[in-house]
C-alpha cells in the first residue's frame, strides 16, 4: 500500500499531540509485554482455569437490547463451545421497552433493578457489559465487583483468552493487525488537517490494541452529529445531493434533512436488507408527511447495496447489521444463503455533492464504483474506517488515489468502535 504522507510539523509537535502519542506508545509497549494487561485479572485467571479443565464460571450478560442480539448470540455460542464450563446464568434488560421480555433462547431475562437488588445471588459470576452506550452504566462497576462478580466489557469478553474461539473473530484480527502494522498505522497521523483528528486516531489505536473501549471516551462527539460534524468545515448549500449508503432505518437521512432546514436538491438512501428497507421507507414517508408537498419530491429510497459494479452478492447478517461476504475475505462468516443486489453509483446516479459510506466493510468497493462521479463532482465524503482491520490504510490510499487533493479529518461519534469516520473534502 502506498499512502501519501504530508508534513505538518506544527500539528505533530503540539503539546496535545505529543502527549497523546506518548500515551499510545507507552500502551503499545505494555501490550507487547502482556497482551491481556487491560483485561480484569480475575477474568483472565478464570479463562485459564477453563482451558485447563479445572473449573467453570457463570456469565451474566448486562444490556439486553433487541438491536444487539448478535452480542448475546456470540456469548451463548461460547456456552456451547465450553459445555458444562461456561454457563449463561442470566441476561439483564436495561431499557423500559424490554420490560416484557422474560427469556432469550432459554436464558432468563431479568429487569435491571431485579438484578441489582439481588447481586449476592450471582457472586463469582462473570458480569459482561454489552451496552453500546456504556457510560451511564459504569456506576455499577464498583457495586458489582464488591458483590463478588467480575466486571468485563463486551469487547474484552469477545477476545477472551480461550482457544475454542471463532476463527473469524474480526475484533481479535483487528487487534493483531494494528500491533503487527503499528508503525505504518502510526504514520497516518501526518495526513490529518487538525490536532483533534490526530488525537482521535491515537485513542482509536489505544482502544483496539488493548481491547478496551474506554479509551474512546478521551475524544468523542455526540452521536447526533454523526455525518454532520459541527467542527469540520463542510459547506452545504441548497443544491446538495446527499447519498446515504447503509441507510439502516432512515434516521441519518432525516437528520440531514433537518440540518439543512429541508433546503437541498435530493437525498438518495440505499438499504439492501429487506427489513431495514421497509423501516427506511416507513420512517421517511412518515417524516415527509409533515413537510410541504414539494419537499417529498427530494427523497429517493433504493433497495440496493453499493459496490464496484452491478452484482448479485452473498450477504450475511440481519437487520442489526449485515456484510457482503466478498468484502470481508477470510474474515467473512459462513454464508446463510442470503443475497442482495448491488449497484455501482457511477452507472446509477448522475450527481452527488456529499457521499456517506457506512456499509460494513464494503467502503473501498463503493468508492471504486463511484470513481467517475467523484472525479466529476468532487463531493464531500464521510467514510467509515472501523469495519475491517486495514480500513485506515486501504481507504486512505483509495481516497488519495483520486488525486483531487482531498483533506482528511477524523471524528468519532460513539463509545465503541462504531461511527469512526473520515470526513474528506477537496479544498476550494
Amino acid at each position: 500500500m502506498s499512502v501519501l504522507i504530508s508534513e505538518k510539523s506544527t500539528l505533530l509537535t503540539s503539546d496535545a499531540v505529543v502527549k497523546s502519542r506518548d500515551a499510545l506508545l507507552s500502551l503499545r509497549d505494555e501490550v507487547l509485554k502482556n497482551p491481556l494487561c487491560k483485561f480484569p485479572a480475575a477474568f483472565v485467571e478464570a479463562c485459564q482455569q477453563i482451558e485447563e479443565g479445572q473449573s467453570s464460571f457463570d456469565v451474566v450478560l448486562f444490556g439486553y437490547n433487541s438491536d444487539l442480539l448478535h452480542y448475546l448470540d456470540y456469548a451463548i455460542l461460547l456456552e456451547h463451545l465450553y459445555p458444562g464450563q461456561i454457563n449463561m446464568r442470566a441476561i439483564v434488560a436495561v431499557n423500559e421497552a424490554d420490560a416484557f421480555v422474560t427469556q432469550y433462547r432459554g436464558i432468563p431475562v431479568l429487569q435491571k433493578n431485579e438484578f441489582l437488588n439481588n447481586l449476592s445471588d450471582y457472586a463469582g459470576a462473570i458480569f459482561v457489559d454489552i451496552t453500546i452506550v456504556w457510560l451511564p452504566y459504569s456506576k455499577y462497576v464498583n457495586p458489582i465487583n464488591a458483590a463478588g462478580l467480575t466486571y468485563v466489557r463486551v469487547e474484552q469478553f469477545r477476545q477472551a483468552p480461550l482457544t475454542r474461539i471463532f476463527p473469524n473473530n474480526i475484533q481479535k484480527m483487528k487487534t493483531l493487525y494494528y500491533l503487527e502494522n503499528f508503525d505504518q498505522m502510526l504514520a497516518l497521523e501526518s495526513i490529518f488537517e487538525d490536532e483533534k483528528s490526530i488525537c482521535v486516531f491515537h485513542s482509536n489505536m489505544q482502544a483496539v490494541i488493548s481491547a478496551n473501549d474506554t479509551y474512546y471516551l478521551q475524544y468523542n462527539d455526540h452521536s447526533k452529529y454523526r455525518y454532520i460534524p459541527q467542527d469540520v468545515d463542510f459547506e452545504f448549500g441548497e443544491n446538495e445531493v446527499y447519498i446515504d449508503t447503509g441507510a439502516f432505518n432512515g434516521e441519518d437521512a432525516i437528520r440531514f434533512a433537518n440540518a439543512m432546514n429541508h433546503r437541498f436538491k435530493a437525498i438518495h438512501s440505499f438499504e439492501p436488507e429487506p427489513s431495514n428497507f421497509i423501516k427506511v421507507t416507513q420512517n421517511i414517508n412518515r417524516y415527509i408527511h409533515q413537510l410541504p408537498p414539494e419537499a417529498s419530491d427530494s427523497f429517493f429510497i433504493h433497495p440496493f447495496g453499493v459496490w464496484n459494479k452491478k452484482s448479485l452478492l452473498e450477504f450475511s447478517g440481519s437487520e442489526q447489521g449485515g456484510v457482503i461476504l466478498e468484502s470481508h475475505g477470510p474474515m467473512a462468516g459462513i454464508s446463510d444463503g442470503k443475497t442482495i443486489f448491488a449497484v455501482d453509483l457511477d452507472n446509477y446516479l448522475d450527481e452527488m455533492t456529499y457521499l456517506k459510506l457506512e456499509i460494513e466493510g464494503s467502503e473501498k468497493q463503493a468508492l471504486d464504483g463511484a470513481r467517475g462521479l467523484i472525479l466529476q463532482h468532487k463531493p464531500k465524503l464521510a467514510v467509515s474506517v472501523y469495519h475491517l482491520p486495514d480500513d485506515f490504510i486501504v481507504l486512505t490510499e483509495a481516497i488519495q488515489n483520486f488525486d483531487l487533493g482531498y483533506r482528511f479529518t477524523l471524528r468519532h461519534h460513539g463509545l465503541d468502535q462504531g461511527t469512526l469516520c473520515y470526513y474528506c473534502q477537496v479544498p476550494n
